[in-house]
């Protein structure tokens, strides 16, 4: 399994990469995600729990990697991001546990130890 801090940092950088080759498309992006965070409705530390639950059913690691990390620096601990990947499996089944077994857990062991 690759390094999740290098992985991590690989995925900024290709969204950085594709700002430059397709601005418009990555600020509408970027305009819509603004959108529905800054409502304040729900706190970040929630919201990152949704996205890493939302991460898993739909079974993307570049998504898991980057939401587990700023679950962490939202406050959100360990058990509370391994309940919202135990929901998604709840949704989506074996391929999602394999997601939460493989991916998050591993997440969470490099980024938080």
């Amino acid at each position: 399994m690759p390094d999740i801090n290098d992985a991590i940092s690989k995925t900024r950088k290709g969204m950085g990469q594709l700002s430059k080759d397709a601005p418009e498309f990555m600020q509408s992006f970027r305009a819509m995600v603004d959108a529905v965070e800054k409502s304040g409705v729900i706190d970040a530390k929630t919201t990152e729990l949704i996205l890493v639950a939302i991460a898993v059913s739909k079974q993307c690691t570049y998504c898991i990697h980057l939401h587990v990390d700023l679950a962490l620096k939202a406050g959100a601990s360990r058990e509370e991001i391994l309940a919202a990947a135990q929901l998604a499996v709840v949704m989506g089944g074996g391929p999602a546990l394999m997601y939460t077994v493989n991916t998050v857990v591993d997440c969470l062991d490099d980024l938080a130890g």
